[in-house]
């Protein structure tokens, strides 16, 4: 039965794939961020400057790869799942390598001369938190750990929620 009312009313499962391509481009970009803000006071200003550079390539390459998800959903009748749940999903990866892109052009633009322990360790939670993402997606098709997924990026989010805690009292305790 399956079978003849997928030959009836076929489904796109391409979105799953570009779904990944996506998803994989902001790991990219978090791994890219990672290496950048871990190795920040090694780097001279000419390889943070490449960095910038490279990330800002990256965010590119996502906004160009949301732009044909958004383009190829216009354009499809049936979808694998709730089309504004795909269009969310693209924004939502979107806003993750913006946000990775500013925030290491920010960096960049006020020149630190050092980033700090806590910044390191927000870095790492986000790119965890970019891995369980990724991994996620690529278990979407099959509706697979969905919920594993998410539960560990909630852990790693009141991760970060006490880091922020702990970072703005430090800040306002040593009089920075």
């Amino acid at each position: 039965m399956r079978g003849i009312l997928t030959w009836f009313v076929p489904q796109e499962l391409k979105f799953f794939e570009m779904l990944r391509k996506q998803s994989g481009n902001v790991l990219y970009g978090a791994e890219q961020f990672k290496e950048f803000m871990l190795n920040y006071s090694k780097l001279s200003n000419k390889q943070k400057k490449e960095f910038v550079e490279k990330l800002k390539d990256i965010e590119n390459n996502g906004d160009y790869i949301a732009h044909s998800i958004i383009e190829a959903l216009n354009r499809t009748f049936i979808t694998p799942f709730d089309r504004e749940d795909i269009h969310r999903l693209v924004f939502l990866l979107d806003d993750v390598i913006d946000f990775i892109d500013i925030t290491c052009r920010r960096i960049y633009i006020y020149n630190l001369k050092e980033v700090s322990e806590s910044m390191k360790h927000m870095t790492n939670i986000i790119y965890k938190c970019v891995v369980e993402v990724n991994e996620g997606i690529r278990d979407l098709r099959k509706l697979k750990n969905i919920k594993t997924h998410c539960i560990k990026i909630n852990t790693l989010e009141n991760e970060a929620d006490y880091i922020h805690t702990q970072s703005l009292a430090e800040l306002f305790n040593n009089n920075h």
